[in-house]
């Protein structure tokens, strides 16, 4: 019976920590998308101010001369 028990514990620990495998991924998962999705956003307006800007400026003196 002993034996018995030790396996259950066994099986019991690895579902525990399966378990808050899951909860940690659950609540780290919405955080890290939301950062990458903040993180592309960032470097899109980055590239839009530094390609675009020079580019307007560009273009608006093209369209005054």
């Amino acid at each position: 019976m002993a034996e018995h028990d030790r396996l259950a514990d066994f099986f019991y620990k690895i579902w525990c920590f399966i378990i808050s495998l899951a909860a940690a991924i659950g609540l780290l998962l919405p955080l890290t998308l939301f950062l990458g999705i903040l993180v592309i956003w960032c470097l899109i307006l980055f590239v839009v101010t530094v390609v675009g800007l020079p580019l307007l400026i560009v273009i608006w003196l093209l369209g005054i001369l």
